[in-house]
């Protein structure tokens, strides 16, 4: 997992440019530009743009994790908590779903680390970070606009 915000990710050391290009595009977003949908970037990669309220926080979550994709979280609008666990610290078998390139699975809120996130941060979760998005920031539900982009791991290597 990596985090950053829109000012900080051109200091990162040793970004893969598919990753780099990826941010460029995102952090150019504004709520102006901003609209709904799945929309194709080149080389497999592609960006999902969702408006949703967050879902309230209780004591188990749910994370789900992927293999053949890295995830790219970029918050443009509102507050947002992403709930993180290395995929090696889940006990038990996760059923992954090879179509939809997921697995999912219920934990206690107690065994996950919450990131709060605002507009301008993004996370950059791999393979091996399971991850639980989508969930209040506090306690109050609240409208995030956000852009997901899915990089296939298989770039990266």
């Amino acid at each position: 997992m990596q985090s950053g915000n829109k000012e900080s990710y051109l200091n990162i050391q040793n970004l893969h440019p598919t990753i780099k290009d990826c941010l460029d595009f995102i952090t150019k977003i504004s709520l102006e530009d901003f609209i709904q949908g799945r929309f194709d970037l080149g080389s497999g990669c592609f960006a999902i743009q969702s408006e949703y309220e967050t879902l309230p926080i209780s004591e188990t979550v749910t994370i789900e994790g992927h293999r053949k994709y890295v995830d790219l979280q970029y918050i443009v609008d509102g507050l947002e908590s992403i709930y993180y666990i290395p995929t090696s610290a889940i006990k038990g078998k996760l059923n992954y779903v090879d179509c939809d390139d997921v697995w999912k699975t219920q934990l206690n809120v107690n065994e996950v680390q919450q990131i709060k996130m605002s507009a301008g941060e993004f996370l950059l979760l791999y393979p091996e970070d399971g991850h639980g998005p989508q969930y209040c920031y506090d306690e109050t539900p609240s409208t995030v606009k956000k852009i997901v982009v899915k990089i296939p791991y298989e770039l990266l290597m």
